[in-house]
């Protein structure tokens, strides 16, 4: 990705936080961008185009710094909560302050939704990963690393999006991290 298409997707991005999708247009996004609307379409097709994008930059930013965690020497308690920072709580509260956040994490369409899912996939992997050392103790309880990383993805994905407040996100966090670790002892 070159630098121009990173800039056009981190004004799309600020754009459809500020003002949703269905309003940000790709004048708003190239002006933004500092850049022309011929220099956004050289780049991207349409208005679909750059969302989908969007979404595949914003989800990959988040794995970069989910791999910056799960690789350092830091005990597991302290990656989970990191994890949770990164791949929950900074999400719930970009919704929290901008509803129209929620349409990027959702995904608009089927394209969108499936550059969603595909960040949800790595970001799965990367749990499965972090966990394989614990294999020994999961298969003890009768599970595989792979069904563990999709129950604690999955538990901590619907936190994010049915917590009633940022207090209740964290007490159902600090429960599924106690779950895990007491798991994996």
């Amino acid at each position: 990705m070159s630098d121009k298409e990173a800039l056009i997707l981190e004004a799309a991005i600020e754009l459809f936080t500020r003002y949703g999708i269905r309003r940000t247009t790709i004048g708003d996004i190239a002006k933004l961008a500092g850049t022309s609307r011929q220099t956004l379409y050289a780049s991207f097709a349409n208005k679909e185009e750059v969302i989908v994008a969007a979404i595949t930059h914003y989800s990959t930013q988040s794995l970069l710094a989910l791999e910056r965690v799960w690789v350092s020497d830091a005990p597991l308690a302290q990656k989970l909560d990191d994890h949770f920072r990164i791949a929950i709580v900074e999400p719930f509260e970009a919704m929290a302050s901008s509803p129209d956040m929620k349409d990027i994490l959702l995904g608009p369409s089927k394209d969108a939704q499936a550059a969603v899912q595909c960040g949800n996939d790595a970001r799965l992997e990367l749990l499965a990963h972090a966990f394989q050392g614990y294999a020994p103790q999961l298969e003890r309880n009768g599970q595989t690393v792979e069904d563990f990383a999709n129950f604690a993805q999955t538990a901590s994905i619907g936190f994010k999006y049915n917590a009633a407040s940022r207090s209740d996100l964290d007490t159902l966090l600090q429960s599924l991290k106690t779950i895990i670790l007491r798991t994996l002892q």
